[in-house]
């Protein structure tokens, strides 16, 4: 048998009827601060169970099934989350985690549609591959996160601090990013076929100071008064974005066509490699 304790008093919570949690159901429990820290809960369910403010870290949560859960506050610093479920393709079953610190966690592979993560802290986190569309990360600390080849369609970072982040082959399109800070980003496409792309996507007033955006789709973008500064965007797709007010001193335009790009009140006069098609030569 064994106890789940609360980490500040610890009461038992739970027993389990088991020697391991590998597997273990955990469906509707109140866990309510529990401590979890180093457990293995590989592959366990916990469907329904109240965990605000439970203490996951250094767990290994391996296919842990955690959607429809409330989680506001816990900690899952340096936890292993591949491969978990905590998305639901309807917003009011995703888990509810606002205000947690994932810092250092795994999360590759990890099911995050419509999961409420708004002003929690990812700094570091690997969410490669995984499936966060839809996902609220508003005002969400994310320095350093490896988000490559995640799909992030319909994602609200607005506010997001996501400096040097990994975004390379990320789908982004529709996104909600305005005012977030992605200095020094990684917004790359590979040679493989896959593109990094913002079709569509909200970036009023983004930081994308140094950011490396090399042949990305970011077809009907909104970019007014973004601040692009030093950002390289050699080869960008952009027809139809708007780059109204933008700040684009130091950027490279390299091989970008700029003839149905909103360009006003935006001086190109110090940009790099810029081809002004002549109806807007005016503006640079």
């Amino acid at each position: 048998m064994l106890n789940i304790l609360n980490k500040e008093t610890g009461d038992v919570l739970f027993q389990l009827l088991t020697e391991t949690m590998i597997r273990a159901d955990l469906r509707d429990a109140d866990l309510r601060k529990a401590d979890f820290s180093h457990a293995d809960l590989s592959g366990a369910l916990f469907v329904g169970a109240d965990l605000r403010g439970a203490d996951f870290s250094d767990a290994v949560l391996q296919g842990a099934v955690m959607y429809n859960c409330q989680m506001s506050g816990a900690k899952f610093t340096k936890a292993d989350l591949r491969k978990t479920r905590l998305g639901h393709e309807n917003r009011s079953q995703a888990a509810v985690m606002d205000g947690c610190d994932l810092t250092g966690a795994q999360l590759v592979e990890a099911d995050l549609r419509n999961v409420d993560l708004h002003g929690s802290n990812l700094n570091g986190v690997d969410m490669s591959n995984a499936n966060a569309a839809h996902a609220c990360f508003n005002e969400a600390t994310m320095p350093d996160a490896n988000f490559q080849n995640a799909n992030l369609i319909g994602t609200n970072l607005r506010r997001a601090d996501m400096r040097r982040a990994n975004l390379c082959n990320c789908q982004m399109n529709t996104a909600l990013m305005s005012e977030a800070d992605l200095t020094d980003a990684i917004i790359t496409s590979t040679d493989n076929g896959v593109h990094a792309s913002l079709d569509l996507a909200n970036l009023r007033e983004a930081k994308l100071v140094g950011a490396k955006m090399q042949d990305i789709f970011m077809i009907d973008a909104d970019l007014r008064q973004a601040n692009l500064e030093n950002a390289d965007l050699t080869g960008a797709i952009m027809c139809g974005s708007i780059l109204r007010g933008a700040n684009v001193r130091g950027a490279n335009f390299m091989d970008v066509e700029l003839a149905s790009v909103t360009m006003s009140f935006a001086n190109f006069s110090e940009a790099q490699n810029a081809d002004i098609p002549s109806g807007k030569k005016d503006l640079r």
